[in-house]
């Protein structure tokens, strides 16, 4: 996917040039230090921290047991507007998926909870404040690939409503960067996305989502200010950017939901999945209180992490 593997080596002494710079008024000062050229990734879970945009930037690793027999692949996993990563991951059993598959996924935390994902509108705290998610996201792949523990060719993004939307943006903004990225609830939520150059999508939606419409614009329960574009459209978009074939083939993965997927030239695959009567819910996940109270269906009948991770080890 054209990303440079760093050389694996012993830690090289570097007089000039350090990963980590000392502000001095306006002049940028190296500090000497030793340097790891890599690591290796140790099993569990774990809090780490980059710096982007004068901001410390924090995701959570989690590293199975799987992973560590030979080159991993790795997950970024965004969690939803509003939400934290652990009741994201817990909601929809990411830990479970890491082991069974043997992913390593990585899960970053928006500022405020909140995602800078190209919409305009709707605008959030981050992209309000032009927070640097874009950064954080490739300076975690980077991070993570410079340990010489990962598959170049098989880094993935996913994730939830505005996390599904950061999914998109990453994908529309780091070509090449992606093998496949999987959105659950989400939208392609800026008018202008850059080819994102043989990444495969998966996209799965309720039709009754009344947060994040199916067609666009406002459901019952959109947040204010928000009017947002269709999530179809956003699909055929990202088709044609791939120049996919018109030919979709349908398939019932489940009793309520129905799978269309079209190949693309670069052998990759755009592939949505309609859940019928879906509300603004992953398919598979703990029903909330808030979708008890709201009477919003969330399927059990078709598990969308299991789904998404056969995608991405097909990708």
């Amino acid at each position: 996917m054209g990303l440079t593997n760093l050389t694996i080596g012993v830690i090289t002494l570097i007089g000039l040039i350090a990963p980590n710079w000392m502000m001095s008024g306006s002049d940028l000062q190296p500090q000497a230090q030793l340097v790891p050229v890599a690591e290796k990734i140790e099993r569990g879970s774990k809090r780490k921290s980059v710096r982007v945009g004068g901001l410390e930037r924090t995701y959570d690793l989690y590293v199975p047991k799987k992973a560590l027999k030979g080159s991993a692949r790795l997950v970024i996993a965004f969690h939803g507007g509003g939400q934290d990563v652990r009741r994201f991951s817990d909601g929809v059993h990411l830990r479970e998926m890491a082991d069974r598959y043997g992913f390593v996924v990585a899960l970053p935390h928006g500022v405020k909870n909140t995602w800078n994902a190209g919409g305009n509108p709707p605008k959030g705290y981050a992209e309000r404040n032009q927070i640097d998610d874009l950064g954080f996201v490739k300076g975690i792949v980077d991070e993570m690939i410079g340990t010489g523990n990962f598959d170049t060719n098989h880094v993935y993004a996913m994730g939830v409503s505005k996390g599904g939307m950061m999914a998109y943006w990453a994908a529309c903004n780091m070509p090449s960067r992606f093998a496949a990225i999987a959105v659950v609830a989400g939208t392609l939520s800026s008018r202008n996305c850059p080819k994102s150059d043989d990444t495969s999508l998966l996209h799965i939606h309720g039709t009754n989502d009344q947060n994040v419409p199916l067609e666009g614009g406002r459901g019952t329960y959109t947040g204010k200010g928000s009017d947002w574009p269709s999530a179809i459209d956003g699909i055929r978009q990202f088709m044609r950017a791939e120049s996919c074939s018109p030919n979709e083939v349908d398939m019932r993965v489940a009793s309520d939901t129905i799978c269309s997927s079209v190949t693309c030239p670069k052998s990759n695959t755009v592939e949505y999945c309609l859940v019928q009567n879906g509300g603004h819910a992953w398919p598979g996940g703990k029903s909330s209180k808030r979708h008890k109270k709201r009477n919003i269906y969330v399927s059990q009948n078709f598990d969308a992490t299991t789904y998404i991770a056969d995608f991405f080890l097909a990708n």
